[in-house]
């Protein structure tokens, strides 16, 4: 039997590489690192900061803040809001250490430490004394810096408009959610078979069916971690309107997801016959060889000839890759398989089967 070897792909054409990014930008433009950090700490100016984890934006904050009360701001005029409680602690740490060493260190290294947070040289002379006096300004302040979470703000202006906030007295924020989360679960599940709720009943099912118990549970918990955004998605939206105009989110996840929202790209193997003849004649020539060859060959033709689905397909990745996704080894340079290669293939017919089967 002649086979037609599909040939090595020619090599893609070199690409002109794209400019390499910015370190510093200030509205889509470079600039230096100094330029930049004074942009970010003038407090004459609103700015929005984006940059990656551990690029040192806590750092800039903390420099901002310098630079507000240093304008005349009023300690609690400030407010700094963040995430977690070790991000607010770590944040006010770093403020009063800072405004420390500037009421104590020499007056060259105030100079620094002002320059390295953008203050122009040509007011260095008129803040030292400013800076010299911040530490005990803020810490005789009859408010405190408002350096908080999320949480412990709104917290704060719920107690200081209680009645407005509609909030019952005496509340407490719940820090166990994960209890909350398996008590909320559980009454959902038992008002699945209550009257109206048929639709429910369906939509879970048709989650059970697709990726399991476990999957599912899963796939509502992480719904329910974003919540407040899918909230805010689907608000103020006008049935009227087209997709373009107002999106929903359903159809935002299948625009983004293309067609694997609704058709699994594994399946598509059993719609590419020129695919299923390069794993046939791969098949062919294992079944050539020993007999853990041949039983390979076998699993391989079954998978193909066993139709589309999942199943199938788990049963052919099986017998290319191991459970790390490695390509597997097929013994090809000896024994009856690498006889039946050189017959097949030629000379040098064992890279050739290697290649194909690793492309597969």
């Amino acid at each position: 039997m002649e086979w037609e070897w599909e040939q090595e792909r020619e090599h893609m054409e070199r690409m002109n590489p794209e400019p390499a990014p910015h370190a510093y930008e200030i509205n889509r433009q470079p600039v230096s690192a100094q330029a930049f950090i004074a942009s970010a700490c003038d407090p004459r100016q609103s700015v929005v900061v984006e940059a990656c984890a551990g690029s040192g934006k806590t750092w800039l904050l903390v420099a901002r803040m310098l630079r507000l009360l240093l304008a005349g701001t009023e300690p609690a005029e400030l407010l700094a809001i963040t995430f977690t409680r070790k991000a607010a602690q770590e944040m006010r740490e770093r403020l009063l250490s800072l405004l420390r060493d500037l009421a104590l260190l020499p007056e060259a290294q105030i100079c620094v430490l002002l320059q390295e947070r953008g203050l122009p040289p040509q007011e260095m002379a008129q803040a030292i004394p400013a800076a010299r006096g911040l530490y005990e300004r803020v810490l005789s302040s009859s408010q405190a810096l408002s350096i908080d979470t999320f949480h412990s703000w709104f917290a704060k202006l719920i107690r200081i408009a209680p009645l407005a906030s509609g909030v019952p007295h005496g509340y407490t924020l719940t820090e166990a959610s994960g209890e909350l989360l398996s008590e909320a679960y559980s009454i959902f599940m038992q008002s699945i078979n209550d009257d109206g709720n048929a639709d429910l009943k369906a939509a879970l099912l048709v989650l059970y069916d697709s990726i399991g118990d476990f999957n599912t549970r899963k796939l509502l918990d992480a719904f329910i971690g974003k919540r407040a955004e899918w909230w805010a998605s689907t608000q103020h939206q006008d049935p009227e309107q087209d997709l373009a105009q107002n999106p929903q989110p359903l159809a935002w996840l299948r625009a983004l997801c293309g067609d694997d929202a609704e058709h699994d790209a594994r399946l598509a193997l059993w719609n590419d016959a020129a695919l299923q003849e390069r794993l046939l004649r791969i098949a062919w020539l294992l079944g050539q060889g020993a007999k853990r060859n041949q039983e390979r060959a076998v699993s391989i033709e079954s998978a193909l000839t066993a139709g589309a689905s999942l199943d199938n397909f788990a049963r052919l990745l099986n017998q290319f890759c191991d459970d790390k996704g490695a390509p597997r080894g097929n013994d090809h340079r000896r024994g009856q398989l690498a006889k039946a290669i050189e017959a097949n293939l030629g000379e040098g017919g064992g890279d050739a089967f290697e290649r194909e089967f690793i492309g597969l």
